[in-house]
């Protein structure tokens, strides 16, 4: 029995290896640029309290200490990224299986057979298509890390309330507290976790015992007073985000709800969105789905009371699934859609048709059907992550599918100007402008390609606008920073910069421009504390350390100067400039064959 398990112990892992093969080298998309390529504090890790704050008082922050991790081995090589990823993905997969084990053991399962069926409903959540954003999408790791520490929180509250021994199950228990704090150190999700082990003892421990849950009502007020206080201080409440109000959200909520389990049942991938534009409900009636929606979903509420004491497990899976969409499909300021939402309460839902399917299907033939199922959710998987390959593969799909949604519209626009396909990259900006005129992202990037062509005036017209619809927004101000200094307006290029610097005092971009600008004016002194600012958020900057070069040849510090010219070079080995640089340093010094060897390559 035991070779039977590691045989189909390997068999998932040589699964789920094949259909997310693909993905190895996918680049970072979407919210992965300002979770991990330009955040500051996962490039300076370093095992000290001093470069670990930042992270430690962050959101989220054992999350980002594992992508902290990932840089220190690997830098920006994706690889390493999504190797981690597909490992918590498998991992999950086992832990979901020990927690299905176990629960159909509390539920009266006796026999064997217990393991086949979680060992099928395992298998079909792990392959299936919706987890895709939370394994392929590097930042979603959020969402993965979350449900890792769930898990086993969850087991070992349960292997500690099996124990007969106190010290033992204390220990279990203070394992499970641990564990639920770093589920909510990765993920807010992690808030959930208290109900759910409360009604898991009400349900498999207790009987359902009216008595019991009597008895214990001041303790699951509490546990929910305590989860929404929690949620309240750490989560974005903020209504204003977006264009809808609390209440279309809620009535929105209801239709996704729908949307999920129809994604669920038919996930195949021409159905499969990154970024979703979701439709708002006005009212009950607008769209008439709505009322239709909140029928079902309220159907669904009833059927799980009416299963009670008749079907626990059946009533505990609807449970969970409508109770972890709980935080993200309420009243929160967030996006409406998401696929990754999917990955801790889809869970359990898989232990339905599989327990059905078992018994009204007689062996082998329940098992031929299952693998059916199994490899059809797995071939979706491959034909999915393929389009993950690429951003400007995943961006255009993404627009065929929602052509007026004008975060998708950018993002493809984007994908287009790193291929260097600048016009049709603007083009799509403007589409994007056409059905959101306040889209910051949009003017920012039209204003990066007037700089390029030389047409400041109307580039800085388009970074403002940018700034004035996102005041935030640094990259806009330091972009315009640079457009004023080279108008000789210094001191309304100071202003930008400075107020960039209130709005993000990590962003390296923000202490280069502002030393350039010193350095022009002869502060070279007050220059090359924010050069010294900027190279320390950011030290594989080429452009900084060339900078920073320059203005230490201006000081005659040309030792230094030249250690940040070689590291140019290391970072950047065809930056001409930098060779430019050495050469005028070199007959500064004195130093005339050097001075040619480094000026003739500077020319090549």
């Amino acid at each position: 029995m035991t070779k039977l398990k590691i045989g189909f112990g390997l068999a998932v892992i040589i699964i789920i290896l094949i259909i997310y093969s693909s993905i190895i080298n996918s680049p970072f998309v979407f919210d992965d640029n300002p979770n991990i390529v330009t955040n500051p504090h996962i490039r300076n890790i370093q095992f000290d309290l001093e470069h670990l704050r930042p992270i430690i008082f962050s959101s989220r922050p054992v999350a980002k200490l594992s992508f902290a991790l990932n840089y220190y081995f690997h830098q920006y090589k994706v690889a390493g990224y999504h190797q981690v990823n597909i490992i918590i993905h498998l991992l999950n997969g086992f832990l979901l299986y020990l927690f299905i084990s176990q629960t159909l053991l509390l539920a009266g399962f006796t026999d064997k057979k217990h393991q086949a069926t979680a060992f099928w409903a395992v298998l079909l959540w792990l392959v299936h298509p919706l987890q895709i954003q939370s394994v392929s999408y590097i930042v979603q790791r959020m969402n993965a890390l979350a449900v890792f520490f769930y898990l086993t929180g969850f087991n070992f509250y349960i292997l500690g309330r099996l124990q007969p021994h106190r010290l033992i199950r204390a220990v279990c228990w203070g394992a499970a507290l641990l564990c639920g704090l770093l589920s909510i150190g990765s993920k807010e999700n992690g808030l959930t976790l208290l109900f759910f082990i409360f009604m898991y003892e009400w349900i498999f421990f207790q009987k359902m015992k009216q008595k019991w849950l009597h008895q214990q009502s001041g303790t699951l007020l509490e546990i929910i007073l305590m989860s929404i206080l929690a949620g309240w201080i750490m989560l974005d409440w903020q209504p204003s985000r977006f264009n809808f109000t609390i209440g279309e959200r809620l009535l929105t909520e209801f239709r996704v709800v729908v949307y999920y389990l129809s994604l669920l049942i038919f996930p195949h991938p021409a159905r499969l969105h990154l970024d979703y534009n979701f439709p708002v409900s006005k009212s009950l009636f607008d769209p008439w789905t709505t009322l239709a929606s909140i029928t079902a979903v309220l159907t669904l509420c009833m059927l799980n009371y009416k299963a009670g004491r008749k079907n626990p497990i059946f009533s505990f899976c609807l449970l969970w699934f409508l109770g972890q969409l709980v935080i993200e499909s309420s009243v929160i300021s967030l996006d409406l859609v998401f696929e990754h939402r999917l990955y801790l309460p889809s869970m359990l839902l898989f232990l339905i048709p599989v327990m059905s399917i078992r018994k009204k299907i007689k062996f082998p033939w329940q098992h031929l059907f299952l693998a059916s199922l199994v490899l059809i959710l797995a071939l979706w998987t491959w034909q999915r992550n393929h389009f993950w390959q690429s951003q400007l593969i995943l961006w255009h799909d993404n627009v065929i599918k929602t052509p007026l949604n004008p975060r998708v519209l950018h993002n493809y626009g984007s994908a287009l100007e790193k291929k260097g396909r600048l016009d049709e990259a603007v083009f799509q900006y403007i589409k994007a402008l056409q059905i959101d005129p306040f889209n910051a992202e949009c003017h920012y990037n039209i204003g990066n390609f007037l700089s390029r062509h030389h047409r400041f005036q109307t580039a800085r017209a388009h970074y403002s606008q940018a700034i004035k619809t996102k005041p935030d927004f640094v990259e806009a101000r330091c972009n315009l920073g640079l457009l004023l200094t080279q108008a000789g307006q210094a001191n309304a290029a100071l202003d930008q910069y400075q107020k960039a610097l209130k709005s993000n005092p990590d962003f390296d971009k923000i202490y280069i421009n502002m030393g350039t600008l010193l350095a022009s004016h002869n502060h070279f002194q007050t220059a090359l504390t924010y050069f010294s600012q900027g190279l320390a958020l950011r030290p594989d900057d080429a452009e900084a350390h060339n900078n920073m070069g320059v203005l230490l040849a201006e000081l005659k510090d040309f030792n230094t100067a030249r250690q940040h010219f070689l590291q140019a070079l290391q970072l950047e080995p065809n930056y001409k400039e930098v060779y430019a640089n050495l050469g005028y340093m070199a007959l500064q010094q004195g130093n005339l064959k050097q001075a040619i060897f480094f000026l003739k390559t500077a020319s090549n």
